[in-house]
């Protein structure tokens, strides 16, 4: 299990900075949970920082389900009763838990050992779950279904029929909301793009120690199908409207909900990017930005060795930013800040910590971190940027390469088609000559036209022995 104490204060820091404190939430890690396990670059090496973001991703799904609450029912707290779906070790329910009764909280999972740990814990209802939707007992119904991460990872087999499933699980006044992947977030998670002219694809890659990659890979669907799929019912669909990583849909039952009222806060995300010590003086800079149009960012503070060192109202153009992301919403996205150390004293040990409230008035903690690890960070994010280019080139220079060799091959078949074309044509011809040849030796023409010629090599080898004796 894995409990807040010294050992990792970068997550003790991100409670304290997104909620106040970090003694409310219980922050202990069930040690098989895969959600919770260091890989990846970066910071996802170092445990610390994997809980840090952990944490933040638990955070992040709570708020979603809280703003789609207040739209539907006025509050979270109204909604009767809440089903958390493929829940894994509760992520989401440390954080749910303060918001709404446990007994107004049941979770599922197909691991067993995941809804256990989260009945014993938090003290939420449980239901272990199956891999086929028709072995789903469940003889409850809830006013708000959660599933996130789990449509990203369906076959087409079962994406529908669990659809099909949880929608019959709402009460009349429910709402499902879950994850999946667009054509954008499918090449970020597989590292390969989306295939064109298809409007679902599913590759069965181990996104799971304990599933069979057939039954829980990563899957890719369209608008268009999923409103298909959605058939009579009202869908919203939020690009990346979950942790910035996948796309939000909401699913009622009605035919024409009004989607209208919902302001929804999809976060903010960005980096510090720069971080520079001349003589006495400390200069920190980055970039933060919002997908949200309708919550914009009101301010950013910036805070190092626990004091507030910079709150900014307006943010510096950083077209390298829109370029990136090509969207020129993000231009004015850059922040910076100078600290004299002679009046402050920081050290590259000190926590960095990177706020923004949004117009809907949610303070989001971007970044945690030390100062020293920000520098660090700054410049292996560097390299492994420059690797990447480079790499991008070189594998841009052998597509091209491979395009051109495809070309090449592309004639040289189109020229040997051309050629067995012409071997068939003028084999075709032969056969029709052979046939003629064949209809005409035997016609009854032919048949006297050789029989005369045999008559008349006799009668010139009678005319050439007879002139031969008469000689004699």
């Amino acid at each position: 299990m894995v409990i807040l104490n010294e050992r990792y204060p970068l997550a003790s820091e991100y409670l304290r900075a997104q909620l106040g404190c970090a003694a409310g939430i219980d922050a202990t890690v069930h040690p098989n949970d895969e959600m919770c396990i260091a890989g990846g670059e970066l910071d996802a090496q170092d445990p610390d920082n994997v809980l840090t973001l952990y944490l933040r991703n638990g955070f992040e799904m709570c708020t979603t389900v809280e703003q789609i609450a207040r739209w539907r029912f006025g509050a979270l707290d109204r909604a009767s009763v809440l089903l958390d779906f493929a829940s894994g070790y509760g992520r989401l329910t440390r954080f749910l838990v303060h918001k709404l009764p446990a007994e107004r909280i049941t979770v599922s999972d197909v691991v067993g050992e995941a809804v256990e740990f989260q009945v014993a814990q938090f003290g939420v209802a449980g239901i272990t779950s199956a891999t086929d939707p028709d072995a789903f007992e469940c003889d409850r119904r809830f006013d708000f279904i959660f599933a996130a991460s789990l449509f990203t990872h369906l076959p087409a087999a079962t994406f529908r029929r669990w659809l099909e499933r949880l929608l019959s699980l709402l009460t009349p006044r429910g709402v499902l909301v879950f994850s999946t992947h667009s054509a954008e977030t499918f090449d970020w998670s597989t590292g390969m793009p989306a295939p064109e002219g298809r409007d679902f694809f599913f590759v069965p890659l181990a996104c799971s120690r304990v599933l069979d990659p057939h039954d829980y890979g990563n899957t890719f669907i369209t608008e268009t199908a999923l409103r298909a799929l959605a058939g009579e019912r009202s869908l919203l669909r939020i690009p990346r409207g979950l942790s910035n990583g996948q796309d939000l849909c909401v699913l009622t039952p009605e035919r024409d909900c009004d989607f209208s009222e919902l302001v929804y806060d999809t976060g903010v995300f960005g980096t510090p990017d720069a971080v520079r010590l001349s003589g006495t003086t400390l200069s920190l800079a980055g970039w933060i930005a919002t997908r949200s149009r309708r919550c914009p960012i009101r301010n950013v503070r910036i805070e190092a060795g626990g004091c507030r060192v910079a709150e900014l109202t307006s943010l510096a153009e950083r077209p390298d930013v829109a370029a990136y992301w090509g969207d020129e919403t993000y231009l004015h996205s850059g922040w910076s800040c100078s600290i004299d150390l002679r009046d402050l004293a920081v050290s590259l040990d000190d926590l960095l910590v990177v706020k923004a409230t949004t117009e809907s008035g949610i303070e989001w903690v971007q970044y945690v971190g030390t100062v020293g690890a920000a520098a660090v960070r700054i410049r292996f994010a560097a390299a492994i940027d420059e690797n990447r280019r480079r790499s991008e080139a070189g594998l841009r220079a052998q597509q091209a390469l491979d395009r051109a060799m495809v070309e090449r091959l592309d004639g040289a078949n189109a020229h040997a088609a051309e050629l067995e074309e012409r071997v068939r044509l003028l084999a075709a011809g032969n056969a029709r000559l052979h046939a003629t040849i064949a209809a005409m030796e035997a016609s009854r023409f032919w048949k006297a036209r050789e029989e005369w010629f045999r008559l008349k090599q006799r009668w010139a080898a009678h005319q050439s022995f007879e002139h031969r004796r008469a000689k004699r």
